[in-house]
């Protein structure tokens, strides 16, 4: 089952494992944002901002929605605009329950209210002294050219709002949503960006991994975990005994030939989660028992249910990939990529 986490916590622990006295091998460069790399056949050379170049066997990167090293790798790649605006905050428990006058569903549980174009999540996190809250206004179609403030060439996808402007998106909403909207002090509104399908997660000794990859709407709280899954494949890969400075590109595809699909399928579940959550279908005419979600005509409604059944039917399916499986499964998968790759290396280097 998926585990909730506050991110200061998981960033947290993560931060733990990288320092000094716990990894010695691993350095961490501050102020050294990357620009650009080049290949050659002795290798990788990463260039920065400040102006530094260093030397590398191989470049993964992990880094973001707007990732570098996806540039690089393909020349028209840049994340999209998915037509919705997240606003995002984080109350405690104690003050939802003052403004609600009691307990609030969402101090207990995962909780979603559902509306036309515009959806709530709200759990809680921190051992239940903490609620976060995202809520959704789709105004946009996908791929739609984002403006921040009216400029198109902004490229602030963050900013801060008031509890006003929340509250009347979402006014004539049950008391509920408004009690737990109103709880907020400020939100801030994320403009959500998705990676559409690439065709490669490695290209020569590059790969991608996270939101660098797959960057996906949040509909199924699915990214970070995607990306764990990313990490640990890959990781346990590039220290594969069979693995060495002259081959490191079999550890690279064997990633892709595991991840890259699996990691693309719970972006589009993710996506159809979140149309279904703000109703995005399209009904058939009249006396067809037929209803199908307009994100890729995916038939949601059988003969005989109601409508309901079927949308919560839908729902719990694109939940389900993430309560199957586990990383080591994609390791044993892993695995089995590797030595095929090897093998057909092997057989490519026979000459007849």
């Amino acid at each position: 089952m998926p585990l909730a986490l506050h991110r200061n916590a998981l960033v947290t622990a993560l931060k733990n494992r990288i320092q000094p006295d716990v990894s010695p091998f691993c350095t961490v460069h501050v102020s050294s944002r990357m620009t650009s790399y080049a290949e050659s056949s002795d290798g990788l050379t990463l260039t920065f901002s400040n102006g530094n170049t260093a030397p590398a066997d191989v470049l993964i990167g992990a880094d973001g929605v707007r990732s570098i090293v996806r540039a690089g790798m393909f020349s028209n790649s840049p994340a999209t605009w998915t037509g919705t605006i997240a606003y995002r905050a984080l109350i405690t428990t104690e003050s939802l329950e003052r403004v609600h006058g009691g307990a609030h569903p969402a101090t207990s549980k995962f909780v979603v209210y559902c509306g036309t174009g515009k959806h709530i999540v709200a759990y809680p996190i921190s051992r239940g002294s903490l609620i976060n809250i995202v809520a959704f206004v789709t105004v946009d179609e996908w791929g739609a050219v984002y403006t921040y403030q009216g400029d198109a060439d902004s490229r602030k996808w963050v900013h801060d709002d008031t509890t006003e402007h929340v509250l009347a998106e979402y006014e004539g909403w049950e008391p509920d949503v408004i009690n737990l909207l109103k709880t907020a002090e400020k939100y801030s509104a994320w403009a959500i960006h998705a990676v559409e399908d690439v065709s490669s997660c490695a290209v020569g000794r590059a790969a991608i991994l996270g939101d660098a990859l797959h960057a996906m709407e949040t509909h199924l709280g699915a990214g970070a975990g995607q990306a764990m899954e990313d990490a640990y494949v890959l990781g346990r890969l590039l220290t594969h005994p069979s693995i060495n400075r002259s081959n490191v590109q079999a550890a690279l595809k064997a990633y892709e030939r595991t991840r890259l699909a699996p990691a693309q399928h719970v972006a589009h579940c993710a996506r159809r989660a979140g149309r279904a959550y703000e109703f995005a279908v399209e009904k058939k005419p009249a006396g067809k028992a037929e209803m199908r979600a307009t994100a890729d005509g995916r038939t949601i409604k059988e003969p005989g249910d109601d409508w309901t059944t079927a949308w919560g039917r839908f729902v719990v399916e694109q939940w389900q990939i993430q309560w199957d499986g586990c990383p080591d499964d994609w390791w044993e998968t892993a695995q089995a990529e590797l030595k095929c790759v090897l093998e057909e290396e092997k057989d490519a280097s026979v000459v007849p």
